[in-house]
């Protein structure tokens, strides 16, 4: 049957359709600290001694290695460090050698250069003479008792020597490296050893033949005295106790000017 123009409207509804829609959110978190590995290598070997040790650590994506290589005689640091981070690597390398004394210290021993040549009779009967044991590397190098007399006195025979030079002047150097020239000719140094003021050294008495006492010594090249004669000593031949400060502590003693160059054990003089 048609339907009549005159009919209210159908309306039809259609069905609901209802979509659900699920969000899935997963979150996943990863630490990795690992894998870090680490290598320690050593090996030791004696005359010369060698020492390596090579550590790895990984930290991804961060590689970081340190080689260390340690010789003895003479000694060699290398240190090699590389750094990934991707995609930069870094290589930095590091080598350190450091050479042993040429001399090196002995148990109950001083060590003083000492040159004769042009010297005065290197005597027995003044303040005494002992001979040192030369060093194979540095001729005139010499070790000696690291306690000959404290308080020396002409006659007793304590010291390591008497040392003068005649015509010429007197190069000293003291534990600072740092040399001197003697005011005259005239000037002359008793040396001894003695561990009575802390540290075993050698001392060097400076006394002179000249009158009046003051004003001698061992100057700068500005002409200040630096270490003057000592007038009691001068006069009456015996001294004070090393212990004292009055005399200084000497590593080299020669005949003439003074140089940077004195020997191949004695580097880094200075002539102020």
């Amino acid at each position: 049957m048609k339907a009549n123009p005159n009919d209210p409207p159908t309306t039809t509804i259609e069905p609901i359709t209802s979509t659900t829609i699920t969000i899935s959110s997963t979150t996943s978190i990863s630490t990795t600290t690992s894998p870090i590995t680490s290598t320690s290598t050593t090996t030791t070997t004696t005359s010369p001694t060698t020492s390596t040790t090579t550590t790895t650590t990984t930290t991804s994506p961060t590689t970081s290695t340190t080689t260390t290589t340690t010789t003895t005689s003479p000694t060699t640091t290398t240190t090699t460090t590389t750094t990934t981070t991707s995609p930069t690597t870094t290589t930095t390398t590091t080598t350190t050698t450091t050479t042993p004394p040429l001399c090196p210290t002995q148990t109950n021993k001083v060590q003083l250069y000492l040159d004769l040549t042009n010297s005065d009779t290197f005597s027995y009967n003044t303040f005494g003479k002992i001979d040192g044991t030369d060093c194979a590397s540095c001729p005139k190098y010499q070790y000696f008792p690291s306690e000959s007399g404290d308080i020396i006195t002409f006659g007793e025979e304590l010291a390591i020597g008497y040392f003068a030079c005649s015509n010429q002047f007197i190069c000293m150097c003291d534990e600072s490296n740092k040399c001197y020239t003697s005011t005259s000719p005239e000037t002359y140094v008793v040396m001894t050893s003695s561990c009575t003021g802390g540290t075993c050294s050698v001392y060097g008495i400076v006394g002179t033949s000249k009158v009046p006492v003051a004003g001698e010594g061992f100057k700068d090249t500005g002409n200040t005295i630096i270490y003057p004669a000592d007038e009691d000593f001068s006069l009456n031949l015996t001294s004070e106790s090393m212990a004292s400060g009055l005399y200084p502590k000497i590593k080299a003693i020669k005949c003439g000017a003074c140089s940077t160059t004195i020997s191949p054990c004695l580097s880094g003089l200075t002539i102020p």
